[in-house]
């Protein structure tokens, strides 16, 4: 897990639509927020990236990827709820020159995910959780990066077993980004209750299968 501070105008944007239930896009219309549910959608995309409101303003998120990008010569895997942060960058890593393949919803997957596992050039494969987060192996990368996480565990758990299926001969690293204290805590502590619930009846029902064999 990284935890990261947000940007100056990504933390203004947070806290006003925290504060207010409002985000103001650049050409001054206003997204009201009308529940708690859609505060906490939008929330999780001014984390992930402002792009998706087209607000141009830096995400603390997405430079997190570029360095980590940067900083290694393994192939990296990178997933996001959100098609708008997947659409950013993409972008610029295209502006950086570095080959990579994405996949959204209602992208044919086969062409990406073959020619990310076979060429070694290849070094980036970027998707939203829900169009590649499930059926593909990915295994030519070691790590995979999160920028948020899912609500449901087994769906988490998915997304992280693209890169550790059958063929994986390394240790793969999942790396978590995190912003401390705001809606990415939340989903956290929701995440390890569902966990341990799930846990809890696992348990359960595994200790009756086990006295009816008794």
């Amino acid at each position: 897990t990284i935890p990261l501070k947000m940007l100056a105008k990504q933390e203004v944007l947070y806290r006003k639509a925290s504060r207010e239930g409002l985000i103001k896009l650049e050409h001054g219309e206003i997204i009201d927020i009308p529940n708690t549910i859609a505060m906490i959608v939008r929330l999780r995309q001014i984390l992930s990236s402002p792009s998706a409101f087209g607000i141009k303003a830096l995400s603390c998120k997405v430079q997190a990827v570029l360095d980590l990008i940067d900083s290694t010569d393994d192939k990296l895997v990178v997933f996001s709820q959100f098609r708008a942060t997947v659409e950013e960058i993409s972008k610029r890593l295209d502006l950086k020159g570095i080959k990579h393949r994405v996949l959204l919803g209602g992208m044919e997957a086969s062409f990406a995910v073959k020619e990310f596992q076979s060429d070694p050039f290849c070094k980036v494969f970027v998707a939203t959780a829900s169009s590649g987060g499930v059926g593909l192996t990915l295994t030519s990368s070691r790590i995979s990066v999160f920028i948020e996480k899912h609500w449901n565990p087994a769906q988490q758990q998915q997304a992280e077993d693209r890169i550790h299926r059958i063929g994986q001969s390394r240790k793969v690293l999942i790396i978590n980004l995190i912003c401390p204290g705001t809606v990415d805590s939340l989903v956290e502590s929701i995440l390890k209750r569902k966990l341990s619930m799930v846990d809890a009846v696992f348990k359960d029902e595994l200790s009756k299968v086990l006295e009816n064999w008794a």
